[in-house]
């Protein structure tokens, strides 16, 4: 019984931290460095930020702004503190592709359609398109993690059946009259 109120007390601590914004930020930044399902979570983030950074620079709201609007967008904090630490770089004068790249704050793809966007006056626009192609890199991690995900539930499923049936062989074997 003590057990049981500890593993209760320790779940419902854990939850707690885990609400924090400190411990928000490590729980995405521990999902972030594992290996398929950080990129993926990355890649959404990017998604989600590329486009509203797009957005906000095509209705005319200076960088500076736009990056404080897109870091609310992210929906990772991990992703959002980079964003954060880039966007101090830019108000220090530092170009927004070298900021971004320093800190990991979006994919690769997206980072150089921006630099593209930056250094051809179009940013706004090739942040939408950074954007729409880190949902396409998504939709296709996705796909390929159900594909892989799909036969080692099967798998498992497959086991606990044959886990039930051994149990219900072995009782009805056990209550056979002289067997041993």
């Amino acid at each position: 019984m003590p057990l049981i109120a500890l593993g209760a007390v320790a779940v419902s601590a854990s939850v707690a931290w885990l609400r924090r914004p400190r411990g928000r930020l490590w729980l995405d930044e521990a999902l972030l460095s594992f290996p398929a399902v950080g990129k993926l979570r990355h890649a959404l983030a990017t998604a989600r930020l590329a486009r509203a950074l797009g957005a906000m620079l095509r209705t005319g709201l200076p960088l500076l702004a736009a990056l404080d609007a897109a870091r609310e967008a992210a929906g990772d904090e991990a992703v959002a503190a980079r964003l954060a630490r880039s966007r101090e770089r830019v108000a220090c004068g530092a170009p927004l592709t070298a900021s971004l790249e320093r800190e990991a704050a979006v994919s690769y793809g997206a980072l150089q359609l921006i630099a593209v966007g930056e250094s051809s006056g179009q940013l706004g626009e090739m942040a939408l398109r950074a954007g729409d192609l880190a949902a396409q890199e998504v939709e296709r991690g996705l796909g390929t993690l159900v594909t892989m995900l799909e036969p080692a539930l099967i798998m498992a499923f497959g086991g606990l059946v044959a886990f039930v049936a051994a149990a219900l062989l072995q009782a009805v074997y056990s209550l056979r009259p002289g067997g041993a």
